[in-house]
C-alpha cells in the first residue's frame, strides 16, 4: 500500500510543476486621440497637436501597480488616421480620429490591480485579466 501512496503523489507532482503561474505578461491596447486634437494628411501618421503635442509615436506607456510604482514601460506606436467621407473645396478626406497602438511587455503579474497612463495623462486602472485590450480615449 506504501508503494501505491507513494507512485499517487509522484503522479500528481509533475502536473503541479509543469503549470506555475506567470511571472510577467504583455499589457496592450489602444489610445484614441478624437476629432480636431491631431494635424495629419490622411496618408501619413497622425500625431497631437497645441494641447495634446504630447501624444505621438514614441510617447512614454507606463504600467504601475496597485501602490502607483511604475513596474514597466513602453510606448505609442505610429498614429494612423481614419477617415469617413470627403469634405472641402478640395475634396479632401475628413479624419475623425487618430488611433496609437502600444504594448508593454514584462509587466510583472501578481497584482490585484495596474495602472496604465500615457505621457502625462492620468492613470487608468485595470486588471491582468483586461491587460490585452485597454482601450483608451482622449480629446
Amino acid at each position: 500500500m506504501k508503494r501505491l501512496g507513494i507512485a499517487a503523489v509522484l503522479a500528481l507532482f509533475p502536473l503541479v510543476a509543469c503549470s506555475p503561474e506567470p511571472r510577467a505578461f504583455t499589457a496592450s491596447g489602444t489610445l484614441i486621440l478624437a476629432q480636431a486634437s491631431f494635424v495629419s494628411d490622411i496618408s501619413a501618421p497622425c500625431e497631437g497637436k497645441d494641447g495634446y503635442a504630447d501624444i505621438r509615436r514614441g510617447a512614454q506607456v507606463k504600467i504601475s501597480d496597485g501602490s502607483g510604482k511604475v513596474i514597466a514601460i513602453g510606448a505609442l506606436g505610429a498614429g494612423k488616421g481614419s477617415s469617413v467621407g470627403n469634405v472641402g473645396a478640395y475634396n479632401r478626406q475628413a479624419i475623425t480620429h487618430c488611433t496609437f497602438v502600444f504594448e508593454v511587455k514584462d509587466v510583472p503579474a501578481g497584482e490585484a490591480i495596474y495602472g496604465v497612463e500615457v505621457s502625462r495623462r492620468g492613470v487608468i486602472n485595470f486588471t491582468a485579466e483586461n491587460a490585452d485590450m485597454i482601450a483608451l480615449t482622449l480629446g
